[in-house]
């Protein structure tokens, strides 16, 4: 299994908030982070969330469509980070 984590991405600050505590209600584990420079996001808030929690997470998008604005996986390889989009149907 790959070693690293998700991140959701947001158009506003009011979206990560409420996506965030959505998350928290419903007892899953999220940091809120700034946004990783290779990224270009108006907000500059993420959410970061383990492997194992991707299914809830995602459920949550789909529920509230509007609020996120991508999924990202985050891989450490040596000294880099490697970032890749990962996209989820509506």
């Amino acid at each position: 299994m790959p070693k690293g984590f998700y991140l959701a991405t947001f158009e506003s600050t009011h979206n990560a908030l409420s996506f965030y505590r959505k998350a928290t209600e419903q007892g899953l584990n999220a940091a809120i982070m700034p946004v990783p420079r290779q990224l270009n996001n108006s907000c500059g808030l993420a959410i970061r969330f383990e492997l194992e929690n991707l299914k809830e997470f995602t459920d949550i998008a789909k529920s509230n469509v509007s609020l996120v604005e991508s999924f990202y996986f985050v891989e450490r390889m040596g000294n880099e980070r490697l970032i890749k989009r990962h996209d989820i149907e509506y």
